[in-house]
């Protein structure tokens, strides 16, 4: 699978309430292609101190992740963040 970023985004003025969900995980992780074509996810806050595979992406398998530019990212978690 190949999934392509076309746009920048902007969660820095995001108001979830459940916090960040990631992107593949222990029973199914992330496979294929991230290509963030020089764009950029901005203001991403992950405070899950307690939780493992924590961040953007929880769980890889065979995955790339290319071209992808993180700014103002806070991850907090416990093992493999």
């Amino acid at each position: 699978m190949y999934f392509e970023l076309v746009a920048d985004i902007d969660l820095s003025e995001s108001d979830w309430k459940d916090g960040w969900t990631p992107i593949g995980d222990g029973a199914e992780p992330f496979e294929g292609t991230f290509d963030g074509k020089d764009h950029s996810i901005r203001g991403l806050i992950v405070n899950a101190p307690e939780n493992v595979r924590a961040g953007l992406f929880g769980r890889l398998d065979s995955a790339t992740i290319q071209n992808l530019n993180l700014v103002d990212v806070q991850v907090t978690g416990y093992g493999w963040t």
